[in-house]
């Protein structure tokens, strides 16, 4: 396998159509086709669908889960299998555009310095999503999760989702929804991919705050694409399983951090 070769992985749990759309869109990838997919499906209820489904893309190495093991520990199981020196992380709800990772790839092998490099997420109209965030304090989660709070600071859901510039444009963040990302190996902490204390939610957080705090760059690259059918979850449903992974997340990443508002080390 040649240095600057991918490893994609994928953590699916009962999204078959969706799968379906992002490998239909990674077959004839020409970043792809000299490196390694991974899919992981993490205890699917119908696994037999999934089995026919990734039994026809023999390109696609399939791990099959008896349990739903979590987003970060699946993620991290797919690593251990792969061996290239950029790793991307795809959600099955993805559909990459063509030229996007052979973009992302060519800045992390021009730059040296960057360690995380995140696509532009649109939906299927092209109408963007916001993707990137900056990092959270108190009022950002009340307003993130309550009625009364964002009426109270309007300015500070905006502020979070990092809408006043101009997302054509290439910058560094503090940390991007981790639907889409490549990584360089060498600069992951600890050898993998996310922090398996978190189930679900916060682990792309985490890993943005580690990297900037290693004095790694993490980069939003406009000009890498990619078709993103975003659902959250543990929004607008009432108290769910969903709901309850991403306030035990929130707690633990503050127990983690010792709070919300995160002092990062100086990056030189």
């Amino acid at each position: 396998m040649r240095q600057e070769s991918l490893s994609i992985i994928t953590v699916h749990y009962n999204a078959p159509t969706d799968l379906a759309g992002l490998l239909r869109s990674l077959e004839g990838d020409e970043a792809v086709a000299a490196g390694q997919v991974v899919v992981v499906d993490n205890g699917s209820d119908d696994q037999d669908r999934v089995r026919s489904l990734l039994g026809g893309y023999p390109w696609v190495r399939a791990v099959y889960n008896q349990n739903n093991l979590g987003l970060a520990r699946a993620a991290n199981q797919a690593l251990r299998l792969t061996s290239g020196e950029f790793v991307v992380h795809l959600n099955p709800d993805i559909v990459v555009l063509p030229g996007a990772l052979t973009r992302m790839r060519e800045l992390l092998v021009r730059h040296r310095n960057i360690g995380l490099v995140f696509a532009k997420l649109t939906d299927a109209t092209g109408r963007l999503q916001y993707s990137c965030r900056r990092f959270y304090d108190l009022r950002t989660v009340l307003c993130r999760r309550t009625g009364w709070a964002g009426r109270l600071w309007p300015e500070v859901e905006s502020n979070h989702l990092m809408a006043d510039w101009d997302h054509n444009t290439m910058r560094e963040i503090d940390w991007a929804q981790g639907a889409a990302f490549m990584a360089r190996r060498e600069a992951l902490p600890q050898g993998r991919l996310f922090d398996e204390r978190f189930f679900l939610y916060f682990e792309d957080v985490d890993l943005c705050l580690a990297m900037r705090r290693s004095n790694w760059g993490v980069v939003y690259l406009p000009e890498a694409t990619m078709i993103h059918a975003h659902q959250r979850a543990s929004f607008g449903r009432g108290i769910n399983r969903a709901t309850w992974e991403h306030l035990k997340s929130l707690i633990k990443f503050s127990m983690k951090y010792h709070g919300l508002k995160v002092e990062e080390k100086s990056r030189t």
